[in-house]
C-alpha cells in the first residue's frame, strides 16, 4: 500500500490528487492497494476535493493519458464506468461526483490557466448530503436532476443522479451524451450561451467534495471511500484500474531506442536523442503497450521482434553512412 498525506499519487493512467484548496490543514490521506484507489479525511472547515485525475488538473500537470487534453468536438463517444465503497460512510457535508472542465486553451504545454478561460464547468454528482432535486435529463442510462449554478466566475451546472444509492455502488454513465442533453449554457448574468465545440476538455476529476457545510451547522465531515473500478472510454480508446488492454499505462519510466529528432509528446527523460541518432525517448502516456517516437508520427508496437527490427534498422543506417566516409 502507498500512502501519503499530502501531494498526489500516480497508478497508470491516473492521477490520485489530495486536493485540499479549501482547507489545507484538513486531515486527509490519499492511496493506492493492490489497483484499489482511495482517499480518508476529517475536514472541519471550508472544502476539499481527494479525487483522481484522468488528464490534467487546470492545465498544471501532464496528463497521463494521450487522450487529454481534447477539443469536444474530437469527442465522439465517452463512457465511465465505476465502483465505490465506503470504509467508512461520509457525515456533515459531502458528495461523491464527476467534476469536469471546459476551457478556451489547448493546455499543451500545461503551464496552468487564469479563471478567465474556464467557459463551462458541469458536475454529475452520484450521492451526496445535498437533495438531488430539478428537472431531469437522461444519457440513455440513467436519469439525473439538473441545477444550473450562476453566481460563480464560470458556469456550472449540477447533473445529480435520480435516486442515488445510500452507500456504496456501481454506475456506467455516457458523459458525451449526458453534457450534450443541454448544450445552452446560463450564464452568470441570467443570459446564455451555447457549448462550443472547440473549446477543450482538460480532464475529469472523480472524487468526495467534503465540508462542514455552511457555518458547519453539519459538523465536520469524516469518511473513507474505495474506488474499485474505474473504465473510461474515449473514442474506442480504453483505460481500467486492471486488467489488460489499448492504452493501458506503467507505474514508471520506460526508456525505449528511438530513431531520428525529438519528436513533440516524446519526453527525454532518459538521455541521449536528438539528431540523427539513436535516442533513448519514452512516451509516459502510452508505456504499457511501448512507444517508438519517430519524426512526425508515433507508432505502437509490441516489445520483442519489433525492438529487434528497430535496432537492425538502425545498424544498416550506420553502415551506410561508415561506407559514405571511405
Amino acid at each position: 500500500m502507498t500512502e501519503v498525506c499530502s501531494g498526489r499519487l500516480e497508478y497508470k493512467q491516473y492521477w490520485i490528487n489530495d486536493n485540499k484548496w479549501g482547507n489545507p490543514n484538513a486531515t486527509q490521506c490519499i492511496y493506492e492497494n493492490n489497483g484499489v484507489l482511495g482517499w480518508r479525511w476529517t475536514n472541519s472547515r471550508g472544502l476539499t476535493y481527494p479525487s483522481i485525475v484522468v488528464g490534467t488538473n487546470f492545465c498544471l500537470w501532464n496528463s497521463l493519458w494521450n487522450k487529454f487534453p481534447i477539443k469536444w468536438n474530437d469527442i465522439s463517444s465517452w463512457i465511465v464506468d465505476v465502483t465505490w465503497n465506503y470504509p467508512m460512510h461520509p457525515t456533515g457535508w459531502w458528495n461523491l461526483s464527476f467534476d469536469i472542465y471546459f476551457t478556451d486553451t489547448t493546455c499543451n504545454p500545461p503551464t496552468g490557466y487564469s479563471d478567465a478561460r474556464k467557459k463551462y464547468n458541469p458536475m454529475i454528482w452520484l450521492q451526496g448530503y445535498e437533495a438531488h432535486t430539478g428537472p431531469t435529463v437522461t444519457d440513455g442510462i440513467n436519469t439525473y436532476h439538473v441545477q444550473n449554478l450562476r453566481n460563480e466566475v464560470w458556469p456550472r451546472r449540477l447533473f445529480m443522479l435520480d435516486n442515488p444509492p445510500s452507500g456504496g455502488g456501481s454506475i456506467k454513465i455516457d458523459i458525451k451524451k449526458l453534457i450534450n442533453t443541454l448544450p445552452t449554457i446560463v450564464k452568470q448574468d441570467g443570459t446564455t450561451y451555447t457549448l462550443d465545440g472547440n473549446w477543450v476538455v482538460d480532464g475529469i476529476h472523480f472524487g468526495n467534495e467534503t465540508s462542514c457545510g455552511t457555518s458547519c451547522f453539519l459538523g465536520t465531515s469524516v469518511g473513507q471511500t474505495n474506488i474499485t473500478k474505474y473504465d473510461m472510454e474515449i473514442n474506442g480508446s480504453t483505460i481500467s484500474l486492471g486488467g489488460t488492454g489499448n492504452n493501458y499505462g506503467c507505474s514508471g519510466a520506460q526508456c525505449l531506442p528511438g530513431y531520428g529528432s525529438l519528436p513533440s509528446g516524446c519526453n527525454n527523460t532518459c538521455g541521449g536523442g536528438g539528431g540523427d541518432g539513436v535516442g533513448s525517448w519514452f512516451q509516459r502516456t502510452t508505456c504499457f503497450t511501448p512507444t517508438l517516437c519517430f519524426p512526425n508520427k508515433y507508432i505502437a508496437v509490441g516489445t520483442g521482434v519489433m525492438l529487434l527490427a528497430l535496432m537492425k534498422r538502425n545498424r544498416k543506417i550506420k553502415k551506410k553512412r561508415n561506407k559514405g566516409k571511405l
